[in-house]
């Protein structure tokens, strides 16, 4: 047997204590030296906009070394081991010189002290003339990296996608400084752009409702708020029950969806109306991110009569159309609709790329199931490349002191609602438990039908049951190794742990992966 298909067998992994082990103990000292900084807090804003980029490099360095060095050992290809092997010297040159470069930003040598030595509540600032000596060298570390990347080009399928979750997880006035400057270039990046947009909306969103709890609290208690009745021109389909209903305002063809709620004074009405008008805003702004996959929202009303709320949104389905519910198309399909292999891909990304999205700017759906994904369809002609994620009626920001509205009860629900999210006494809502509702749906992709026949009353029990290697077995068949690591990912509680953040945790280990599937 020859070394390269030994080398093959083993797989870059495998080999990083032999012909990659130089590589890899550079990469890691040049991964180093880009996190120094990241110990340091209450930092001058200009000297924390330089540990930010210098934070974003180190990211933009640690996908660009999944993409080329950490495969699993079994599925690394020939093609991959020959290219690293020739351009392995020039590599270990240019993350030297990134090394030497990196020593001249030693945090003790730029702000003249460690983080030890700063006094309580100081803020820690550039010493005299060493910001423009940082700037020049972090420069230079920046076009050495870039030309790492030129020979081995970054892998990620969606590379604005990357460089937003790496921009997320800074505060808004960082955020708004780093998207300034790669928007400044002149490039067109609209979901970046749109983002960022939705995150300054919902930020504002959020403190106007504080405001109103304010001026309320500071008021006479008890006083009524004004409900907007059933618009005129809003006409229902009869006899519509449920949680969706269909009519027509305008002539033009729309969907109102249903929030229930009990009679409430004071403080809670206000955040609950709030949280209303809230959410029909957010859902109703535009431009969104086309990666977005959400039905604009027109306004909502307050059915008094009936005690709901009525959200109504725009329908993309025109005369001789129909919105059907994948939950729908689950349920013994036809072979007509039956959507092929790359079609289901394009469905499990669209709606993770519209979970990511919203777990970025921190809101949570809370109503993420197979009802709630919907398609044009004419006859038995179905639009797979655009599924719409609604439900959005119990969404809420993702704050520590936000109310959770009770939500609706049924079985068929509960499927795709996380363990603890179920029974007494229930945990806070979190970001992991919509990921956790997409898992099932993804188990629901890969199936073709609905994961309802394997519930058993029991929520941990049915997780046990969707993570079975029975399961996992059959998943990866249809739909392939990294589809099936990606589903047990969002079931199995791995983004409880993480380090980072969910939502960037999420979109590289989920995300990524599904639109890869995409491209191969």
């Amino acid at each position: 047997m020859n070394s390269a298909f030994r080398a093959g067998q083993v797989g870059v992994a495998g080999l990083s204590l032999g012909a990659f082990s130089t590589t890899f103990d550079l990469i890691q000292s040049v991964k180093s030296g880009l996190s120094v900084w990241e110990r340091f807090s209450n930092l001058d804003n200009d000297v924390d906009f330089f540990k930010t980029q210098l934070l974003l490099q180190k990211d933009i360095l640690d996908s660009w070394l999944r993409d080329w060095y950490g495969q699993p050992a079994h599925r690394v290809s020939m093609g991959k081991l020959r290219i690293l092997r020739t351009h392995d010297n020039t590599i270990q040159s240019t993350l030297r010189s990134v090394q030497s470069e990196l020593s001249k930003l030693e945090p003790m040598h730029i702000l003249g002290k460690d983080r030890g030595q700063a006094t309580a509540g100081e803020r820690m600032k550039w010493t005299a003339g060493q910001k423009h000596n940082a700037e020049s060298t972090l420069a230079k570390v920046e076009a050495l990296l870039r030309g790492l990347y030129m020979i081995l080009p970054l892998q990620s399928p969606h590379p604005e996608a990357s460089i937003l979750a790496l921009l997320l997880q800074n505060g808004p006035p960082i955020l708004t400084r780093m998207a300034n400057e790669l928007l400044g270039e002149g490039e067109s990046l609209p979901l970046i752009e749109r983002t960022i947009e939705l995150c300054r909306l919902r930020q504002k969103l959020d403190e106007d409702l504080d405001k109103r709890i304010a001026e309320f609290k500071s008021s006479i208690p008890g006083r009524n708020l004004s409900n907007a009745s059933i618009p005129t021109d809003l006409l229902v389909e009869e006899g519509a029950a449920g949680s969706r209903s269909w009519g027509k305002r305008d002539g033009k063809p729309v969907m109102v969806e249903w929030k229930n709620y009990q009679l409430s004074q004071g403080q809670r009405a206000i955040l609950l109306r709030g949280r209303n008008d809230n959410l029909a805003r957010m859902l109703h702004a535009t431009p969104k991110p086309d990666e977005m996959v959400t039905l604009q929202c027109i306004g909502y009303f307050d059915d008094v009569q009936h005690k709901r709320y009525g959200f109504v949104f725009a329908s993309p389905a025109v005369e001789g159309e129909e919105m059907v519910s994948l939950n729908r198309l689950l349920n013994k399909p036809p072979p007509e609709e039956l959507p092929s292999l790359e079609q289901r891909y394009q469905v499990a990304y669209s709606l993770g790329m519209t979970l990511w999205i919203l777990l970025s700017i921190d809101w949570l759906h809370k109503g993420i199931r197979s009802h709630n994904v919907l398609f044009v369809s004419r006859g038995h002609d179905i639009c797979w490349t655009r599924p719409y994620l609604c439900g959005f009626a119990y969404s809420r920001p993702d704050k520590p002191d936000e109310i959770s509205e009770k939500l609706e009860h049924s079985e068929r629900f509960n499927v795709y609602r996380h363990p603890l999210a179920q029974g007494q006494p229930q945990e806070s809502y979190r970001k992991t438990f919509d990921i956790y509702n997409f898992g099932v749906i993804l188990f629901e992709i890969g199936t073709w039908a609905t994961a309802f026949p394997l519930w058993n009353h029991d929520a941990a029990a049915f997780r046990r049951e969707l993570c079975k290697p029975s399961n996992q077995k059959r998943i990866a068949h249809r739909m392939g190794v990294d589809y099936r690591d990606a589903m047990i990912k969002c079931l199995d509680g791995s983004f409880e742990s993480q380090e980072t953040s969910v939502s960037k945790a999420f979109f590289v280990e989920v995300v990524e992966v599904l639109r890869r599937q995409l491209l191969e």
